[in-house]
């Protein structure tokens, strides 16, 4: 059950990781770079990496 835990929050992770950068390219493309909306985006993509 551990193990199964352990893989399912790793995975999570590493998915949410992926997200957050595919957010930031895009966002950046739509909005510019010095959007609040993309700032944000900026800022979460740099603390999933962080944490991952």
């Amino acid at each position: 059950m551990k193990r199964l835990l352990l893989f399912l929050v790793l995975t999570c992770f590493a998915v949410s990781s992926v997200f957050a950068a595919d957010v930031k390219m895009n966002l950046n493309a739509v909005y510019g770079q010095n959007s609040f909306h993309t700032q944000g985006a900026i800022y979460f993509a740099d603390l999933v990496e962080e944490y991952t």
